[in-house]
C-alpha cells in the first residue's frame, strides 16, 4: 500500500480511514499555517497549539485566531492538544 500525496491548502479535507472520518481544518492565527483534526465519531478533536489555556500567538492574528477557535467550538467532545494535557468537557485529563 502506497500513502497519496495529498495538498491541503487551507479550507478543510475529510478523510475516512476505515469506520472513522477524520476532519482536518485550517485554523489560522496562533500560526499562518495551523490546522486541527476532528475525528467525528469520537468527538476527539487533536488541536495541536490552536485550544489552549492561554492563547498564544506567535506569527499569528488574533482577530483571526479568535474566527478559527469559532469555527471549531462545537466539535470539542475531547480534545488533545498539542504538548499538553488533554480536556473532556471542560475537566483536566
Amino acid at each position: 500500500m502506497r500513502i497519496p500525496d495529498v495538498v491541503f491548502d487551507g479550507g478543510d479535507l475529510t478523510l475516512r480511514m476505515g469506520n472513522k472520518t477524520l476532519q482536518l481544518l485550517h485554523t489560522p492565527g496562533h500560526t499562518p499555517d495551523s490546522l486541527v483534526v476532528y475525528i467525528k465519531e469520537d468527538k476527539i478533536l487533536f488541536s495541536a497549539d490552536t485550544v489552549m489555556p492561554v492563547p498564544f500567538i506567535v506569527d499569528g492574528d488574533p482577530r483571526v485566531f479568535i474566527d478559527s477557535l469559532k469555527l471549531i467550538r462545537g466539535w470539542v467532545g475531547k480534545c488533545c492538544p498539542g504538548a499538553r494535557r488533554s480536556r473532556v468537557a471542560g475537566r483536566d485529563q
